[in-house]
């Protein structure tokens, strides 16, 4: 009797969660609040940005030429290939491999979840073809994240993880993007996003460890599968009211947290706790990467590096257990802890460029890595510090320096101011396309006035080469 309340219960709260969202969706971008307009719109920024820096990188080019190919005279835009429109699914499949190929994509902070990198790929693609707006935009980003990241936050996974977020949430949050962005009633919106729940696909975490770069193609395969689930539901397909239950619990083993499905709806949007990255690698190594970056700004400033003699990293456990010593690809050095902190006390940067191939095998970062030894962090402190670092640097003399860094930078407590944001987005874009980072700045002050333009001169704007 217990465990039919507690289903009953989890499957009310379920439909509470979709209501709302669906709700939310259809009433469109004027009922949130301005402060949620202007992240929405940070966010959605951000993660285009990042998908324009990967737009070099050799595989993405390839990615782009596929859909080209496979899915010509479309409407939807390619971010890295701006000139080429194809068709919503590879358009929403090839912008989500690129955002996050560079590790440059925003995430969100209270569970391990890229919210956007899951959502908004589809909302552009399918908003981009049916004549949406920027607010439509914002309004699917806003709703759609909600959905996948309390479903992150009810399900979590246990430590050391398993599966990769990207494989198994992507294409939950792109059904959910897309019944927005169609603004589907409350029964079409629950079963396009429960229908899409059970095609979670089961990408092993050890992958990106590994460097098997597969792992930046399962946010583009869950999108394609967002899309599926949405046209199989409109051809009349049913979901389970059971399936979150069925997929992360039964299916995965994930403990329930039925509350954070719906405990606070409303008031304070999952959106507000983004994150952005400063640093081109993992999330879990970024207070690490600020610790070894603050010591080359002060006490390691005048000392040369063949005098480290040791590393220690003490860190938390999301971290601890990057210990990769000798990555052999770029996605491998990303998620490296030796690695990512050896680079930046070789370099005495955290530049994006940073964490590309260039010093992957470079011989003073390898004598540097193979000096890193990693601990776990006795008694973590309460979120947001909870994935702390302190790096202690021993010296051939027999003395330490010591930086500790409790929450990094980018997250709500440490928010990236908007010179910050748009100080990256030139960084990153200014190559390839002049005028992004000036167009995202007057759209990133929230002016309700912009919030009708239509999506594509949006896109056109930011990405003008002109």
């Amino acid at each position: 009797m217990y465990e039919d309340d507690t289903r009953a219960e989890e499957t009310a709260a379920v439909g509470h969660l979709l209501g709302w969202a669906s709700a939310s969706a259809r009433a469109g971008v004027h009922d949130l609040p301005p402060r949620v307009i202007a992240k929405a719109l940070a966010v959605i920024c951000d993660d285009i940005a990042a998908a324009i820096a990967a737009s070099g990188e050799p595989e993405v080019r390839k990615v782009n030429a596929l859909a080209v190919s496979r899915a010509p005279g479309g409407g939807s835009t390619l971010l890295g290939a701006p000139m080429e429109h194809v068709g919503r699914e590879w358009a929403a499949a090839a912008n989500a491999i690129a955002a996050n190929w560079l590790e440059l994509d925003g995430g969100y902070r209270l569970a391990t979840c890229h919210g956007s990198l899951y959502t908004l790929p589809s909302a552009l693609a399918e908003l981009e073809v049916s004549g949406g707006t920027v607010g439509d935009v914002i309004t699917a980003l806003v709703s759609s994240y909600e959905v996948v990241t309390r479903v992150a936050r009810a399900y979590r996974p246990p430590l050391p993880l398993a599966a990769h977020p990207h494989a198994t949430l992507s294409p939950l949050g792109s059904a959910a993007a897309l019944a927005a962005a169609r603004k589907l009633d409350d029964v079409a919106f629950a079963d396009t996003v429960l229908s899409a729940a059970t095609f979670s696909l089961n990408g092993p975490f050890s992958h990106a460890q590994q460097g098997a770069t597969i792992r930046n193609g399962w946010a583009g395969a869950g999108a394609r599968l967002g899309f599926l689930a949405a046209d199989l539901v409109e051809a009349g397909l049913s979901g389970s009211t059971t399936a979150l239950h069925d997929v992360f619990s039964t299916s995965y083993g994930y403990p329930e947290v039925t509350s954070a499905l719906t405990g606070g709806l409303g008031d304070r949007y999952a959106i507000e706790d983004a994150y952005h990255k400063l640093y081109a690698c993992c999330q879990y190594l970024h207070s690490s990467v600020e610790a070894a970056y603050l010591l080359t700004r002060s006490e390691l400033a005048n000392v040369n590096r063949d005098d480290i003699v040791e590393i220690h990293v003490e860190t938390h456990p999301l971290a601890r257990a990057l210990g990769t010593v000798d990555p052999s690809t770029v996605l491998g050095g990303k998620f490296s802890l030796p690695h990512a902190v050896s680079v930046v006390l070789a370099t005495g940067s955290i530049a994006p460029a940073v964490f590309s191939g260039e010093l992957l095998h470079d011989p003073a970062v390898r004598a540097l890595r193979a000096r890193v030894r990693i601990s776990e962090w006795a008694s973590l402190p309460e979120p947001p510090e909870d994935r702390p670092a302190k790096i202690s640097v021993t010296l051939r003399d027999g003395s330490t320096r010591e930086q500790t860094v409790l929450s990094a930078i980018g997250g709500p407590d440490r928010a990236l101011t908007q010179e910050q944001l748009i100080s990256k987005f030139e960084t990153v874009t200014a190559s390839r396309h002049p005028h992004f980072a000036s167009v995202a700045q007057r759209f990133m002050k929230g002016e309700r006035a912009d919030l009708d333009m239509p999506l594509s001169a949006f896109l056109s704007a930011l990405l003008s080469k002109g």
